[in-house]
Order: structure tokens, then sequence, then C-alpha cells
């Protein structure tokens, strides 16, 4: 692993265990065993490392989703357990796209990378649900999708203990949106 990445890794860790407002560019440099200036050297900023961060966890996320969903071998499933295996695998990923998606209220640079990740995820589920043949407005039934892997990820990584009725709400959700 190269100095950059390795900036990157302990970033990413950084923020898992302490928060973006908590994790300071000193931690950083502790964790990867750098100076601040070689921080500064390859990112500029501390927004400019987070920033970074959060594109390789979106794209991430975004491979993860594309994984289950075009899997061949699972063609045949149901929207339901696609977004629940999303949702259930996603959960450290999903923690810290909740941290960065608040900023990204006040973050124009943030705010752009979430745009691009909810173009994209629309995309591959629009894309996945004409493939299943669905009688539904695809597109819109792809916003719906997000808003539930979205918010059932949510749910799940505050409260770990309704995960299950969480995805059984997922559940009944995807069955009233594939069978009109």
């Amino acid at each position: 692993m190269n100095q950059k990445e390795q900036i990157l890794q302990s970033a990413y860790s950084c923020i898992t265990e302490k928060g973006y407002a908590n994790s300071s560019m000193r931690d950083i440099a502790r964790k990867a065993d750098v100076t601040l200036s070689q921080i500064h050297y390859y990112f500029g900023s501390k927004k400019e490392l987070f920033s970074e961060v959060l594109h390789h966890l979106t794209e991430n996320y975004l491979d993860h989703m594309r994984n289950i969903l075009q899997d061949d071998t699972k063609k045949d499933e149901d929207l339901f357990t696609s977004i629940s295996t999303i949702v259930t695998e996603a959960s450290e990923d999903s923690s810290l796209i909740f941290d960065f998606a608040s900023l990204s209220l006040k973050e124009e640079s943030f705010g752009f990378q979430f745009q691009k990740l909810f173009k994209e995820m629309e995309q591959l589920l629009t894309e996945q649900l004409r493939k299943r043949s669905f009688k539904i407005d695809a597109k819109a039934v792809s916003k719906i999708a997000i808003g539930t892997i979205l918010g059932a990820s949510f749910q799940s990584a505050i409260a770990p203990d309704q995960k299950q009725p969480v995805l059984e709400a997922v559940r009944q959700l995807s069955e009233v949106l594939t069978t009109t």
C-alpha cells in the first residue's frame, strides 16, 4: 500500500471510530504513521481528504449494490431479497455515509457526491427493475427503493436490534410495489 492509500485507509478508520467531526488530521497522521505535511501534500486539507474518502466510500457502496443486483445467479430474486442483502451487508459503510450525508447539507462538494451517488443508484435500480419485468414505473420505484435502502440502513445502524422488523417492513413494501 502506498502512502496516499495508507492515509486514506487511516482517515476511513478514524471516521469509522470517531465520526467526521471528531477526527483530526493529527489523529489520521498518527494512525497512518506520516507527518501532517504529508497529508497536506497529498490532499491539501481535511475537507479534500474526507472528500476523497467519501468518493471511495460511495464507489464501494455502488460496487456492492452492482454485485448484488447484477449477480446472474440471483436474477430471479425478488426486490426485497436484493434490498435486504444491500442493507444487511453494508451496515458499517452505511454509518459513514450517514455521517457524510449530514455534512452534505452544509458542504457543497459532499452534496455533489451524494447527488452522483443517488443518480447512479437510480440508474442501477431502474435497469434491474426493468430486467425483472415488473409492470411498474421502474424509474419511480427505483427512487422509492433508494429511500427504502437508505432508510432501512439508517434504522439498522442506529438500532441494530430492530434490523429484523425493518427488513420485514422492506419485504412488505417490496410486495406492494411489485404486485400492483
